[in-house]
């Protein structure tokens, strides 16, 4: 009895991973197919929140993959999987932080980084895997406490355990929850930025102006909300590391394994639902919306293919 109690505890979460894996991949495979029908992957911000989305969809195969270890070991199919799955986890968060940074730099300096794509594109496509391979120096891939397959964590009866100890923070949950803090600073800066605007053209009775501007600001909202979300998302994946690496016997291992594996998956779902809302919000308002003119233009270059200008 003790013995399927402890197995029904390791395979539990992993059931709870990737089933929700299969959710997360309709939920980003829709958010993809709504960019494409209504064209909004021709509008650079929508593209690079397609590039998030596409990102989000492979980790969230590699989520419903994870199920095949309910019954196979640890070897080179699960080292493999997690070296591809840690990849996407990379992939989404540059394609994030661009995003982030994109719509600040049009929002709070009025530039465009159209002219950078193509090359940012070609680091989103080499970068996650040249990352993702650190942890291959010190063969650190393999089947994790709660079954799925990811970076070990410390095992100090391990030989080799001097190499391994800490990789999972090393190697992403501290680098992620850097980059995602700077992700939510700029956000903060250019919400702000925006209020403030809107605040000082209602003081000079500048109504024509606020308009764009409050388009603006509610087609942003779903796309920069995500960055806090990951932020959220990520406090339990990183909390089980640490109490993983340090006391992996303590009373709060299996709560945390447990919250892990729903917070994970959630990171691809709330990328895909905040994509889905910003189209819809970007449809909603493109039917409200009077002829652009010149001061629309300026406020709302974030949304079309237009020169900025600044008011």
């Amino acid at each position: 009895t003790m013995s399927r109690d402890v197995n029904a505890k390791q395979t539990t979460p992993l059931l709870v991973f990737g089933s929700l894996g299969i959710v997360s991949t309709l939920v980003c495979a829709s958010a993809v197919t709504l960019t494409f029908v209504y064209g909004l992957h021709r509008k650079l911000v929508y593209r690079l929140a397609l590039y998030q989305a596409l990102g989000s969809l492979m980790h969230s195969v590699l989520l419903t993959l994870q199920l095949v270890f309910l019954n196979y070991g640890d070897g080179p199919l699960c080292q493999t999987v997690a070296y591809f799955y840690n990849s996407s986890h990379w992939f989404k968060l540059l394609a994030l932080i661009w995003v982030t940074f994109h719509l600040f730099l049009y929002s709070v300096c009025y530039k465009n980084c159209k002219k950078l794509e193509i090359p940012l594109v070609i680091m989103l496509v080499i970068l996650p895997f040249v990352l993702s391979a650190v942890p291959f120096a010190t063969s650190t891939y393999g089947k994790t406490p709660p079954l799925w397959c990811w970076i070990l964590p410390y095992n100090s009866s391990d030989p080799i355990w001097p190499g391994r100890l800490g990789m999972q923070l090393v190697s992403w949950l501290i680098p992620a929850i850097a980059l995602l803090l700077v992700a939510t600073v700029l956000v903060s800066v250019t919400l702000s930025v925006l209020a403030v605007r809107i605040c000082r053209e209602l003081r000079g009775n500048k109504v024509v102006a606020i308009g764009p501007l409050k388009r603006a600001l509610k087609q942003m909202c779903p796309l920069m909300s995500y960055p806090v979300a990951f932020v959220f998302l990520l406090a339990f994946p990183l909390t089980f590391a640490i109490v993983g690496d340090v006391n992996p016997k303590s009373s709060a291992f299996l709560p945390l394994m447990y919250l892990t594996a729903i917070s994970i998956p959630m990171w691809s779902i709330s990328s895909g639902v905040t994509l889905i809302i910003a189209i819809f919000c970007y449809r909603c308002e493109k039917r409200k919306a009077a002829p652009p003119h010149r001061q629309e233009v300026a406020y709302g270059a974030l949304y079309i293919n237009a020169p900025v200008v600044q008011p």
